[in-house]
């Protein structure tokens, strides 16, 4: 086990909201219990609260208690400027044989959907996206997403809206890597009983936020060829095409990483795995018997469409970070 010398003040900068009666672990940080720490008449040996009497945090060593930082109160024997921390799985470990155990610190670091799917981020510009297409059967509050493998049964979204996803020919050994294909209902509150796909901090993007993808990606070219800024290159995830201008090859320069995920039409047919993509956005039309918005790239065209198209698709879902 390894171990750093680190000042304890940056392992609990964060921010302390209100009375707390228990650890909690927070999107930004974690959350220490509060309490005056001179009522606690039989403290466990490693006990650590937030005194909002003396606004500093107190640490119980099996003796005594010490403040941890300088409250400039010039007593030194209260004073723990220093301590040695180490961190394996959920439990920091502190000098003296200490520890604290915070549940889930372990994934800290880690993007997850709630099947623990690991996902990566990449700046685009001025957005921030998901570098992988969606690929959870779950809401992100665990609720399942239907799966739906027969045709017919996929063909019945107009007569009855429903959520439901599908992998590329109902076969996730083979098409996991390109993602899940989603229906609108995946993404529509009305339907879906108002649940996110996305992990924590994360959404289904609007039309805006495609069109400034694409703009930002016809800036890198230096004309209207988005796409090929945002496809990863021919071979594992695209068909081979001719070089621009009689093909549209992708070069990633924005590193989006679009892949040829495939779609299913509004009849269950699967069609174009490698050959085309949709991605879903959350913004559905106002005309059109309700068409929702959807950025489209095919694996030879060198630029990427944003029109409505129908929300009965099975379409790729690339999740952005919120603001």
């Amino acid at each position: 086990m390894q171990k750093i010398l680190i000042p304890v003040l940056l392992l609990v900068s964060f921010v302390v909201y209100g009375q707390s009666p228990e650890m909690k672990v927070m999107n930004d940080g974690i959350l220490i219990p509060q309490a005056d720490h001179t009522s606690i008449t039989t403290p466990a040996d490693g006990h650590m609260v937030y005194d909002q009497t003396t606004a500093t945090f107190w640490y119980y060593n099996g003796t005594e208690w010490l403040e941890i930082g300088n409250d400039m109160d010039k007593d030194s024997t209260n004073e723990l400027q220093e301590m040695t921390v180490s961190v394996e799985g959920d439990t920091v470990y502190l000098s003296g044989g200490n520890y604290i155990i915070v549940p889930g610190s372990s994934d800290a670091n880690y993007i997850k959907d709630y099947d623990g799917n690991v996902y990566n981020e990449v700046v685009v510009g001025d957005q921030v996206w998901l570098l992988e297409n969606m690929h959870t059967t779950h809401y992100r509050d665990g609720t399942p997403i239907p799966k739906v493998e027969d045709a017919s049964v996929w063909d019945d979204y107009y007569t009855s809206p429903f959520d439901g996803f599908c992998w590329f020919d109902n076969d996730s050994t083979t098409y996991q890597k390109f993602g899940a294909l989603y229906n609108f209902g995946v993404v529509d509150s009305t339907v879906n009983g108002n649940k996110n796909i996305c992990p924590v901090g994360f959404d289904v993007p609007t039309q805006a936020d495609i069109v400034a993808l694409r703009q930002y990606a016809r800036d890198l070219f230096g004309g209207n060829a988005g796409a090929i800024k945002l496809k990863l290159p021919p071979g594992e995830y695209w068909n081979p095409t001719l070089a621009f201008p009689f093909g549209g090859p992708g070069d990633n320069e924005s590193g989006f990483a679009a892949v040829g995920s495939g779609f299913r039409n509004q009849y269950g047919v699967f069609e174009e795995n490698k050959g085309i993509t949709y991605f879903l956005t959350r913004t559905a039309t106002t005309t059109n018997n309700g068409e929702v918005f959807v950025l489209r790239m095919f694996d030879d065209d060198w630029e990427a469409d944003i029109f409505d198209t129908n929300r009965s698709y099975g379409m790729a879902i690339r999740c952005i970070k919120l603001d």
